[in-house]
């Protein structure tokens, strides 16, 4: 994924700062919650540079002068152009569905634990997951009320999918343990 073109999305929607612009990643785009601050300025400035944003500075009655950055024409241009193309859309076939969910990590491991503690730690992760499930159902309903926009929803749809998909592979992994209990963890 691209932080440039997804920094040009967010400022074709709506000016703005650079400490808003990282809050809409991390709330819009769970991928960039992991960016820190000297990447996405650095990155800005990049593109400042570039003649793909520019800077206002705006002085309040009260307060600090804020730096407002807005979209040109020629980032909207280069936004377009991306949204248009297939570029960040295949990464090939690599273990990336592992990077969204890092108990995969743990799980990699559990032969190192006995059949009781791996249980345990199967069904504390299911009850983690079944109240995201509860909180993506809450969530994805309220969008449904007030009608937001369709895409996003259908990208929280999916999300409830997932969560929904891990359950029951949470549940299967349970009874092979229950099935196999030397197979599953031999430590």
């Amino acid at each position: 994924m691209s932080l440039r073109h997804v920094l040009l999305g967010l400022l074709s929607e709506n000016s703005g700062h650079g400490y808003g612009l990282r809050k809409q990643m991390v709330h819009r785009l769970g991928h960039f919650r992991n960016i820190n601050e000297g990447q996405l300025y650095t990155q800005l400035a990049k593109m400042e540079n570039e003649g793909l944003i520019e800077r206002e500075v705006v002085v309040p009655d009260k307060g600090p002068a804020r730096k407002l950055l807005h979209i040109t024409s020629k980032g909207k241009q280069t936004f377009r152009d991306w949204l248009r193309s297939d570029q960040h859309e295949n990464d090939g076939v690599l273990y990336d569905f592992m990077q969204g969910y890092s108990f995969f990590a743990k799980v990699n491991f559990f032969q190192h634990l006995g059949p009781e503690e791996t249980r345990q730690k199967i069904r504390s992760q299911l009850s983690l997951m079944e109240e995201r499930k509860k909180a993506y159902q809450e969530i994805l309903s309220q969008m449904e009320q007030r009608e937001a926009d369709p895409f996003r929803t259908r990208i929280l749809a999916f999300g409830l999918k997932e969560v929904e998909h891990r359950i029951e592979w949470l549940n299967e992994l349970e009874g092979d343990l229950s099935r196999h209990p030397k197979e599953a963890t031999q430590g």
